[in-house]
């Protein structure tokens, strides 16, 4: 009697339980995706189209971070939602192994009552991507992408365990697989001892186990859940937690980081708390966007100087002049055709000043890459050569060659990137002189701890703000014959 009321109890629970949980323990709501997820998954993330609303949190977040861009991308997800929705596609599965990650782009997947009406409309809306069907589900990946479920093996536990546990609408499951954890040494072994944001991340990834991610798009509530190796490697992930946005953002997070056992976990209540933060990135990772691309411009503008030296064998003068030697233009002009301008080249009367009748009004045509972050329509540039009698563009007569450049082309400085106040009108023949009093104000904005440099060698470096005076005008000569400590250089 006492087993039978036990199994009264029991039974009816346990059948409770069955729509839940396949047989291999992965939860029934993602059931669909589960061909795609296997021992080498290293990525599962999802967006429930039913409990959240990501054109809702895109406008959230454009208005915190003030981008347009984002704005303008809320109608586009609000349409496509309503896509999804006609197809009978509710959930929107991101799942990524290794060579997704490094070699290609993460799957796609779609679970829909009309897979194959649903893939005529994606193979239209996304021309250049693959765009397959496999039983209800239909699959995005890149041209050469393998769209086809992976190897029929079991996910880690763990894995199943972080995806069941994750009940947020917005979610992403991080798993390093075994062959990230191969990679591991050699990555540490390449990594430069002076790196130590890097070695503090990659010794986090060495004793991280699974990273879960949430996100309620109507609270903007969310958890980072990291399950570590052990209790000491959380304690430490804590502390890295703490610590990340202090060092890259320059400021404490707005909540504590937790940690117990193995777990250590860092928790959004306050809607502010994560809009701010998430403002603060998109502002950092703007910063850093708009810098690589000005190092991007300096590159180019480099290779525009070799080029130019090797239809020459001369660098550009640092002037244009007539046969009276009045100066005419700069050598950003000069350059043009060897930075792809050649249609804006062929329009300057190179016998008429920058200011004349014809060339003023290709001052609001200045190319972008002279440009950076001021408005190309005022002409005005901060990509200067800096100018002392010691320097290949600062010196009178004939221009330099490169095998003038006797302390070597990868020891001499170029051109550098000026403050904004000291910005120049892009064709006029204006640089920037400079003293040993004087170069740093005129190169190193305010607030700023880094300037960028090119060497003739065509290598760009964003160097230290508090480089030493003296280097700095060693670096500067073509033929000082100075000796400074490179390792100095190296480091900033």
């Amino acid at each position: 009697m006492t087993q039978f009321l036990r199994l009264s109890v029991v039974l009816p629970l346990w059948m409770l339980c069955i729509p839940c949980f396949a047989q291999d323990g992965f939860p029934e709501k993602h059931q669909s995706v589960r061909p795609f997820v296997n021992d080498q998954t290293m990525m599962l993330g999802w967006i429930d189209l039913q409990n959240a609303d990501p054109a809702e949190a895109c406008g959230v977040l454009a208005k915190a971070t003030q981008d347009s861009n984002l704005e303008k991308l809320s109608p586009t997800i609000r349409s496509m939602q309503s896509t999804l929705r006609e197809f009978e596609c509710s959930m929107v599965y991101v799942v990524a192994d290794l060579s997704d990650l490094f070699g290609g782009q993460p799957k796609v997947v779609l679970p829909s009552g009309k897979p194959l009406a649903l893939q005529q409309v994606l193979s239209v809306i996304a021309p250049n991507q693959r765009v397959d069907v496999h039983d209800d589900c239909v699959v995005v990946t890149s041209p050469n992408g393998q769209s086809t479920p992976g190897a029929a093996t079991a996910p880690p536990q763990e894995l199943v365990d972080a995806i069941a546990g994750n009940p947020y609408a917005v979610a992403l499951t991080l798993m390093p697989s075994n062959a990230v954890r191969q990679l591991l040494p050699a990555w540490r072994a390449n990594t430069k001892a002076s790196e130590k944001a890097a070695l503090d991340a990659l010794s986090q990834l060495e004793n991280l186990r699974i990273l879960s991610l949430g996100l309620d798009t109507s609270t903007f509530g969310g958890k980072a859940t990291a399950i570590m190796s052990s209790e000491t490697a959380a304690l430490e992930a804590k502390e890295w937690f703490a610590n990340l946005a202090t060092d890259q953002l320059g400021t404490p997070l707005p909540v504590t980081p937790t940690s117990s056992g193995n777990t250590a976990e860092l928790v959004f209540e306050n809607r502010d708390h994560l809009v701010d933060l998430i403002a603060e990135l998109h502002q950092r990772a703007t910063k850093n966007a708009r810098q690589s691309q000005r190092l991007n411009d300096f590159r180019q503008a480099m290779l525009g100087f070799h080029n130019f030296h090797a239809t020459y064998n001369r660098l550009p003068p640092q002037a244009i002049v007539d046969d009276k030697g009045k100066r005419l233009l700069s050598w950003r002009v000069a350059l043009l055709p060897y930075i792809g301008e050649t249609e804006l080249w062929s329009r300057f009367h190179l016998d008429e000043p920058w200011d004349g009748p014809n060339n003023k009004p290709l001052i609001s045509e200045m190319p972008k890459v002279y440009a950076g972050q001021l408005p190309v329509e005022d002409g005005k540039t901060t990509m200067v050569a800096p100018l002392t009698p010691d320097t290949a563009m600062g010196r009178a007569g004939e221009s330099t060659a490169f095998k003038n450049i006797l302390d070597g082309l990868s020891n001499t400085i170029g051109i550098v990137d000026a403050t904004p106040d000291n910005a120049v009108v892009w064709s006029k023949p204006e640089d920037l002189t400079v003293d040993k009093q004087n170069w740093r104000k005129l190169i190193v904005a305010d607030g700023q701890n880094r300037f960028i440099a090119t060497m003739w060698d065509g290598s760009v470096r964003n160097l230290s703000a508090t480089l030493d005076t003296d280097v700095f005008f060693d670096l500067l000569t073509i033929d000082g014959k100075e000796d400074y400590d490179h390792d100095l250089l190296n480091e900033n």
